[in-house]
């Protein structure tokens, strides 16, 4: 249920702003409900050669007890492709205190920063040598072990290969 509103007032914005042919008003309500509470904000680190890439990212799953995760990631990211034609990438949990920073990185989804420009201090991953804020709580190194296409989202499925506490 959408609670936000009366029922009336939200099937007018539906109807005025957001009905199209794929998507009904079932669909919209389960956005609204994923979008509408709050939920935790990591940090995904990426690198490549020369390239390298780190955001925020708010649409993660994780089943802890079988090391899985789920990632949702806009096709307008520049650092899809890469992280599927490789198959990794790390996801950091980081500390309250460090929202600010964290909301500015989010401004480089799609044209990410020279490494030296960064604000703070990195380390690098154990296994892939990706960047990590020295500031972040923990981190884990994750392969991608499938995906599947949502239309304006890419849904990673995968997998911890190794995890490390930092604070």
């Amino acid at each position: 249920s959408i609670k936000h509103i009366n029922f009336i007032k939200t099937r007018l914005l539906f109807y005025r702003h957001y009905k199209k042919p794929e998507q009904d008003f079932n669909k919209l309500k389960s956005y609204a409900a994923a979008y509408s509470y709050p939920r935790r904000v990591r940090l995904i680190s990426f690198k490549e050669g020369d390239y390298y890439n780190i955001f925020p990212m708010d649409l993660v799953g994780d089943i802890q007890q079988s090391k899985r995760y789920v990632f949702g990631l806009r096709h307008t990211n520049v650092t899809l492709a890469r992280i599927i034609e490789t198959k990794k990438l790390v996801v950091s949990e980081v500390p309250f205190e460090y929202k600010d920073i964290i909301y500015q990185l989010g401004k480089h989804h799609s044209n990410p920063l020279s490494i030296t420009s960064l604000p703070f201090g990195l380390i690098n991953s154990d296994t892939y040598g990706f960047p990590v804020p020295v500031w972040a709580n923990n981190y884990k190194e994750i392969r991608i072990i499938s995906t599947m296409n949502l239309g304006s989202h890419m849904l990673l499925w995968g997998e911890e290969i190794n995890e490390k506490m930092l604070t």
